[in-house]
């Protein structure tokens, strides 16, 4: 589990993202099947890309945008 949130975190610190038709509901635990899960017919979360993030607070990188499922 620990190797998930290295990976998460690496993903967020690197690239500018954006929440893309995702809400709480895709987050909040509805099923507990040994590891819990959302809802059963959540599309999980999504995001669209706006950028590469830079070292420098707001500095981001001119990228073209995609969305990510």
């Amino acid at each position: 589990m620990e190797e998930i949130h290295l990976g998460l975190a690496t993903l967020f610190r690197q690239y500018d993202l954006d929440l893309f038709e995702t809400d709480v509901s895709d987050v909040r635990l509805a099923h507990d099947f040994f590891p819990p899960s959302a809802r059963l017919d959540s599309k999980g979360i999504r995001v669209t890309a706006r950028g590469v993030a830079r070292k420098e607070p707001g500095e981001v990188a001119e990228v073209e945008r995609g969305t990510w499922a």
